[in-house]
């Protein structure tokens, strides 16, 4: 009798407890973008991880194909006064890029292992599998002469450290110069609000990531879709977790949006060229009781790549015009308005 009680319990927590541990684990944690892509022998693992549930999330760990484990980068916040952790709050997510070194091959099935550790010690565990695809072929989306001007806007109630680069700056703006394969040279020229003015020759490889230093995120490859790592070589963990439409002075532009994984700042850059259209960072810091904010955001506001949104548009008008000016037997000139910087 009593070895049939204890039946019943085991059938009992069977039947309840393990459907609701499955779901806990399912509810508290998601995957929202999973992504192996590999190109040249190179292979690259981009992964999206929400925190859906309403713990507090202090790691999270990614084992791809069994080989060694990675931990994702987790936010800086502040869990109390004066002391500051790294954890994953409800509501948030996070992404990860990583190159992996395995034998994988294109359209092979490999298994993914994402462990969360919540601040109550919990954990909760996903096994999901993922398609190792072909990477896209990374290139260069601007040419020679094009230009980008960007506002500038700081906010908050930090300020800015006395010397720094962006204490006065008005407005930055890049030239191409030059491309080479996949490395695309620039010129940067910052304007301040005093009338002075900085000019720099940059450059930034938009496969690898590599660049000088003020160039990094000034240009990505184009037509990068969700799911994609910025670069293939980056020690920020940025993806491509959306793709939208943004108006700016020039028209409607297709954008790739990524943020940092420590949620200190997010890009924006023009699918089709892969320049970046708009910045914005965060700082938070302590100065005794008070927490300090300090925002700086880059915007495009001119650029001498995209005259009119759509030639499209513009075809019928300008078929009309042309059938007037032979009729009439008028030439006209017109003449295309040229941005200010």
């Amino acid at each position: 009798m009593k070895n049939l009680k204890l039946l019943a319990f085991c059938l009992m927590f069977l039947f309840f407890a393990a459907p609701m541990m499955s779901a806990t684990g399912s509810g508290q944690v998601q995957i929202t973008l999973m992504k192996l892509a590999k190109t040249d022998g190179d292979v690259i693992f981009t992964i999206v991880v929400m925190n859906t549930g309403t713990k507090l999330i202090d790691a999270v760990q990614v084992t791809v194909d069994g080989e060694s484990p990675f931990n994702m980068t987790l936010p800086c916040v502040e869990t109390s006064y004066h002391v500051w952790g790294y954890e994953l709050q409800p509501g948030a997510s996070i992404s990860g890029a990583r190159s992996l070194t395995g034998d994988y091959a294109i359209g092979g099935s490999y298994a993914v292992e994402v462990t969360a550790t919540f601040s109550d010690h919990t954990t909760a565990t996903l096994a999901q599998s993922v398609v190792c695809t072909a990477g896209l072929t990374r290139n260069v989306g601007v040419h020679p002469g094009d230009w980008f001007r960007y506002s500038v806007t700081i906010g908050g109630n930090g300020t800015l450290p006395s010397g720094n680069w962006l204490v006065g700056l008005e407005w930055v703006l890049v030239q191409v110069t030059g491309v080479s394969g996949t490395n695309v040279s620039e010129q940067a020229t910052r304007h301040y609000q005093n009338g002075s003015e900085v000019i720099l020759s940059e450059w930034v490889d938009v496969n690898t990531g590599e660049s000088s230093v003020r160039a990094w995120l000034d240009f990505v490859a184009a037509n990068l879709s969700v799911g994609d790592a910025i670069y293939t070589n980056f020690s920020y963990d940025l993806v491509i977790t959306t793709t939208e439409q943004r108006a700016y002075p020039d028209g409607t532009r297709e954008t790739n949006y990524a943020i940092d994984p420590t949620g200190t700042y997010c890009d924006r850059w023009d699918r089709s060229t892969g320049a970046f259209v708009e910045f914005f960072e965060t700082d938070t810091w302590q100065e005794g009781a008070d927490t300090m904010i300090l925002t700086i955001q880059f915007t495009l506001v001119d650029s001498g790549v995209w005259v009119v949104p759509e030639f499209s548009t513009w075809a019928p008008l300008l078929a009309l015009f042309t059938a007037f000016a032979l009729v009439a037997v008028i030439y006209k000139r017109k003449q295309l308005k040229t941005p200010t910087r």
